[in-house]
């Protein structure tokens, strides 16, 4: 399985509806209370904005066949990105998933 990451489409929002609205991941956010289909569209439509004027961007996780899920970098500093990286690499335990994550992080933020 070869996971990488790309920017949100469209087609991503009934995934994020379900996770975002799935109240036993809320504990590893500071979510409250349920997000609406349109504010999740909403959401999906300024992605593209710029990481250094926003402080933060959402990936989906994919591979050839399936899209798994999301990470999210907020409070996004240029100057410390490494630490991020770091953080990221070293919180993954099997190997091809930090293998497949670190290129793509890195293909995402230095190339």
């Amino acid at each position: 399985m070869k996971l990488r990451l790309r920017a949100l489409e469209p087609t991503d929002l009934e995934m994020m509806y379900d996770i975002e609205n799935d109240k036993s991941l809320w504990v590893y956010s500071n979510t409250s209370s349920p997000f609406s289909k349109h504010t999740l569209k909403k959401f999906i439509e300024n992605s593209h904005l710029d990481i250094l004027d926003y402080k933060q961007v959402r990936l989906v996780i994919y591979d050839d066949s399936d899209s798994y899920g999301f990470i999210d970098l907020f409070d996004y500093d240029h100057i410390s990105i490494d630490n991020i990286h770091t953080n990221l690499y070293d919180s993954c335990s099997d190997e091809n998933i930090k293998s497949s994550i670190s290129k793509s992080f890195h293909y995402i933020f230095f190339c």
